[in-house]
C-alpha cells in the first residue's frame, strides 16, 4: 500500500493575524504551523459538509434542505469537539 504524503501550501495572511497566531502558539509552546494545522484539522468536518452541500446544489437538490443539513453538520462537529475534551 502507498503511504499518504503531506503537501505544502503557501499561505499569505495579514500581519496582525500572524501576530495573533504567534501569540496563541507561544502560550501553547508549539510552532505556529502546528497550531494552524490543528485549526485546519478541527475544521475538516465542516469543509467536508461544505463540499457535500455544493455537490448537492449542483445536483439540483432542495436548497433549504441542503442548508439545514449543512447547519446540522456544523453543529454536530462542534458538539463532538466539545465532548472530546
Amino acid at each position: 500500500f502507498r503511504m499518504a504524503v503531506q503537501k505544502r501550501l503557501a499561505l499569505t495572511i495579514q500581519p496582525d493575524y500572524l501576530d495573533l497566531l504567534k501569540k496563541v502558539a507561544d502560550y501553547q509552546n508549539i510552532p505556529v504551523s502546528t497550531m494552524v494545522m490543528g485549526l485546519l484539522d478541527a475544521q475538516r468536518p465542516v469543509v467536508e459538509a461544505m463540499l457535500k452541500a455544493f455537490q448537492d446544489i449542483e445536483a439540483g437538490k432542495d436548497k433549504q434542505k441542503i442548508l439545514s443539513e449543512l447547519l446540522a453538520s456544523g453543529l454536530e462537529a462542534a458538539a463532538q469537539e466539545i465532548r472530546k475534551d
